[in-house]
Order: C-alpha cells, then sequence, then structure tokens
C-alpha cells in the first residue's frame, strides 16, 4: 500500500498508478456486476484456499485463507479493464467496490473495503452440475494434499511425487474436457477451477514439464526464473 500512497493529493488525477500497479479483488457488493455480465467470467480468476497470494494490507506473501475472486492482470501488469493509452477504466461506471474505495492519498476507505466479506464461485455459479465439477476439482486438486504430499516426499520418496503428478495431469486435462464438454469459454476456466496447478506449483519452488513422451515432471525451480 506504501507504494501507491501520495499525501500530496487531494484527489484521482487519473495517473494511472493503482490500476496499472495491480488489480482489484472482488466483493459480495460486486456479485450483482458479475451474474449481470458487466464484469465478464473470463477477466477473473479464482485464488483457491492454500494458494500463495500478496497481501496488500500487510504488504507481504501469505496462503489464501479463503476464496478470493481477483480480476486478471495483463502481460505487462495491471489491470485488464485499464487502458493505459487513454490511462482510462473500462468498467468505470460499474468499476468494482475496491476500485471505488480505493484513493491513493488516504487508503482508510480501502482497508476497510478490503476486510468486508468477498464474493465466491457458489454464490456466482447456478449450474448444478458446475457447481459439483467445482467440487470435484477441489477434492482432487486441493493445496493441502498437495502440501502434505511435499512434506511426505523426503520421507516415502516416489510415492508423495506420484500423488503431487496425479494431481497435476488431472487437473491439466480436466480443464480442456470440460471446457469442451460444458461448452464454456476456454478463458473462462480460469475462474470456475482457479489457475492451474502447472502455473501456481511454483509457489513451491517447483516446475512441471513434459518428457519428449508426455510424461509429466517434478523438479526445483531455476533460481533465476521468476515464480
Amino acid at each position: 500500500m506504501n507504494k501507491t500512497f501520495d499525501k500530496q493529493k487531494k484527489s484521482c488525477t487519473r495517473c494511472g498508478t493503482c490500476c496499472s500497479g495491480s488489480s482489484p479483488t472482488l466483493h459480495k457488493k460486486d456479485a450483482g456486476l458479475i451474474l449481470d455480465g458487466l464484469i465478464r467470467k473470463s477477466a477473473i480468476y479464482t485464488i483457491r484456499i492454500g494458494e500463495l497470494i500478496w497481501n496488500p494490507i500487510k504488504e507481504k506473501l501469505e496462503l489464501a485463507t479463503n476464496e478470493i475472486l481477483k480480476i486478471k492482470e495483463a502481460p505487462d501488469g495491471g489491470c485488464v479493464y485499464y487502458d493505459k493509452d487513454q490511462k482510462a477504466c473500462l468498467i468505470y461506471a460499474y468499476k468494482p467496490i475496491q476500485c471505488a474505495r480505493l484513493k491513493c492519498w488516504d487508503h482508510e476507505d480501502f482497508i476497510k473495503t478490503y476486510n468486508t466479506p468477498m464474493t465466491t464461485r457458489k454464490e456466482l455459479v447456478k449450474d448444478k452440475i458446475l457447481l459439483k465439477l467445482i467440487d470435484e476439482h477441489e477434492d482432487r486438486c486441493n493445496y493441502n494434499n498437495l502440501d502434505n504430499s511435499l512434506k511426505q516426499i523426503e520421507k516415502y520418496g516416489e510415492e508423495p511425487v506420484k500423488k503431487i503428478l496425479d494431481s497435476i495431469k488431472f487437473d491439466y486435462y480436466f480443464r480442456p474436457f470440460i471446457a469442451e464438454k460444458m461448452a464454456i469459454d476456454s478463458k473462462e476456466i480460469d475462474f470456475y477451477f482457479g489457475r492451474s496447478l502447472i502455473e501456481t506449483i511454483h509457489m513451491y519452488d517447483l516446475q512441471v514439464t513434459q518428457d519428449n513422451q508426455g510424461f509429466f515432471l517434478l523438479s526445483p525451480l531455476p533460481s533465476n526464473q521468476d515464480i
């Protein structure tokens, strides 16, 4: 938070610091924007319980203790709904409550908002089949099981590694299969099932690669690679 604090300001000057630095998480008060399609599911990803996240209030990395929906960020950083050329929000008329309350000269309203309940997938997904698929994915790919398996590697060797790779493979093949069978836009998959385990396994300083025969391999993340 300190990086965007500017006590010299008294109002927004559209400098773009807030929007180009990150993207908002979504609260219960934002649920209607998603249900009405004003904020697209393709522009949202789910942070699942146990995933490593940046807490902007405490200014440190920590494990998520609750599910969080977050607007995606552009490849070069910043909210996907921020037009850097025009220095303008593409959804300004119906922006999320975090954005409405964020003032770079006074963080009090933002902090109060951040600590209010966030919306979840189960509040937004009405299809019962999809809800069951979300539960199945959580059962097979949850971070608690991954964490436990990682802690067992030193003692038990290959067996916990196999469990980890089984979860990663399930996640890898599950996503395109469900997108096709349920006629879901592939860009919405990160909303329904969170980011892929191949991506988030980096939080354990590990990476997954495939050999020439398509077998998944688990190895340490190179020290010079970004997490």
